[in-house]
Parts: structure tokens; sequence; C-alpha cells
């Protein structure tokens, strides 16, 4: 069975307030905040490096944490990543954030631009040293085969997607897409993969919101450096909350009705 190492997570000990879900966050927004403050006043003048980037996350995060930053290609379809680092025994030993850097510039690091897209990843990274019940549940998903091209497809096209979202029917159409997705699924897939789709889409809200937050702030910190304000993500355009609504509920239903099967056996 896949183990979480010490160097991936962090101990509810250390996390304060509390070790609830919200508490876990409050963590991990108090260690965005830190970083905040360590890195902003790299980006006054010049591009920063990535090298500087993952001394700014080791120096905020709990003595002897793991994780590693790498370039993304100039032609990546994405900005930037966050993925689980796995030592040759398949434990997991710390995490891989991925990045992509201006090409354009001298050292190819990050500029003010690319500030919002490096918080975004942050608040994927802290919140994996954070939650280890997330982790969790990406391990069992991948031990029993369930992130398979399918489900990726499925999350990309009809959960992260913002196109034909604008629709009334939201609801109803995302429930039946739903349906059919998990058609002849074992109750134990289908439990197991709403709620990830659920952490998943309330980690992506966080992680949009966080970067607009702080793209804002550096800009601010900075004036004048980019000749015009980065306009923010619109969160809104995702439809997450509704998104999340369907998911839960449909949850809830096989929930309920694997309990009273439970009853009659």
């Amino acid at each position: 069975m896949v183990k979480i190492l010490k160097p991936a997570f962090i101990p509810t000990t250390q996390i304060k307030p509390d070790g609830s879900v919200k508490g876990r966050y409050k963590y991990a927004q108090t260690l965005m905040t830190e970083f905040y403050n360590t890195i902003k006043d790299e980006f006054g003048t010049h591009d920063v490096s990535l090298e500087k980037v993952k001394k700014a996350y080791l120096k905020v995060l709990p003595p002897h944490k793991r994780l590693e930053i790498h370039k993304l290609p100039q032609g990546a379809p994405n900005d930037g990543s966050v993925y689980i680092g796995m030592n040759k025994k398949r434990n997991i030993e710390g995490y891989i954030v991925n990045l992509k850097p201006n090409y354009y510039g001298i050292v190819q690091g990050l500029g003010l631009q690319e500030f919002g897209t490096l918080m975004h990843e942050t608040d994927h990274l802290f919140s994996y040293f954070t939650n280890p019940k997330y982790v969790k549940r990406i391990i069992i998903m991948c031990e029993n085969g369930y992130r398979d091209k399918k489900y990726f497809k499925f999350f990309d096209n009809e959960l992260q997607s913002v196109k034909k979202q604008n629709r009334n029917d939201l609801k109803t159409v995302l429930y039946k897409k739903l349906e059919k997705y998990f058609k002849n699924k074992s109750a134990a897939q289908k439990i197991n993969t709403l709620q990830d789709f659920r952490y998943r889409l309330i980690n992506e809200r966080n992680a949009y919101k966080t970067g607009n937050t702080y793209q804002a702030l550096i800009e601010d910190y900075h004036p004048g450096i980019l000749s015009q304000k980065t306009a923010p993500v619109q969160v809104n355009r995702f439809y997450i909350d509704e998104k999340i609504e369907v998911i839960s509920n449909m949850l809830k239903n096989v929930i309920r009705a694997e309990r009273e099967k439970l009853k009659h056996t």
C-alpha cells in the first residue's frame, strides 16, 4: 500500500488553529501569506528564477519537506501544475511544481505577469502538504485504476471547462452526463470518483481566487512595471459552485442507496 512519507505532509500537531478541513486550509493560507512576503521584493526589477522560488517555498514550509520545481516547455498548453512525487518504492515523498517561465527573459524565470499563476499553483502545493486526506483519495483512485483516460477527459471537458456552460439547464445536463459516465460502474468507484471530483473542484476554486488576489496585490506593491492591470480570471465562468452541488447531491444519493442495500443483506 502506498504511504505518504513525512517529507510530503504537515502533521496535525503543527496545523493551527485546528486540524479540521477549514483549519487546514486556513493554515495553508497562512503559509501562502508568508511565501508572498518572502518573495514579493524579488519581482520588483527582474524575472525571478525557479531556484529562488524553491528556496522561498522551503523557507516557509516546516523543515525537511521535499519538493521540486520543473520548467514547462514553451509550447505547453497550461502555465502550471502540481504533481505527486513518488520514490522507487512508490511511496509519496514530496511534490513537483511545474511552471512555465518567461522564455524571452535573460534568466528564464517568472515575471510579474506570471505571479497569479505562481500563487494558483502554490495554493495547490500547500493544500497537498496540509491535507493528506486529499492525497490519500488520489492514491485510492490511482490504485484502483479509477483515474484513467476517461476520467481525465470527463473532468477536463465537463467540470473544468467553460465551454457551453452558460446554459440554464447546466445542473440537469451535468447530472445526466455523470449518470452516463458511471453506467455499469461499482458503487465504490462512484463514491470515490465523486469525492475526488468534489475535492478537485473545491481546490480549483480556491486556487483561482488565490491567484487573482495575489496578482492584484503584487501589481499594487510594484506599480508601473506592467503597462496595464492584469485581468482577473473570471471564476464564475466555470460554474464551480453549481457543479459541486450536483456532484454532492449525487454522492449523497449513491451513499444512501448503498446503506439501504446493507439493511437488506
